[in-house]
């Protein structure tokens, strides 16, 4: 049988966290960008601010919270799930990603 051996990932494939907001905001512009604050006004009024503001921050705490959990861990998502979950539940739940993702891939 094959044994896979463990190599680090090089430097120069790896994404510095700094761009992580360039990458995810690149991902999400799209036509929609250009319409977003007529469909907001509309519906909250002028007001609509408060919310963006808050969507931000909280969407800045989760992705503070991954990378600490990131951070902690230093493994892959089976391990991180195991970590924070416990020994089964965390499998159960990994199962479950593991499941949908064969799913996915057969349709």
């Amino acid at each position: 049988m094959y044994q896979i051996q463990e190599q680090p990932i090089p430097d120069r494939l790896k994404i510095s966290p700094f761009l992580v907001f360039y990458l995810i905001m690149s991902m999400q512009i799209g036509i929609g960008v250009l319409v977003y604050q007529r469909d907001i006004a509309k519906d909250a009024g002028y007001d609509a601010w408060i919310s963006i503001l808050f969507a931000g921050g909280c969407i800045h705490v989760i992705l503070w919270m991954i990378y600490k959990i990131a951070e902690t861990v230093d493994e892959d998502s089976v391990t991180v799930h195991k970590y924070l979950l416990g020994n089964s539940i965390g499998k159960a739940i990994s199962t479950i990603f593991i499941g949908y993702f064969f799913y996915m891939s057969y349709l």
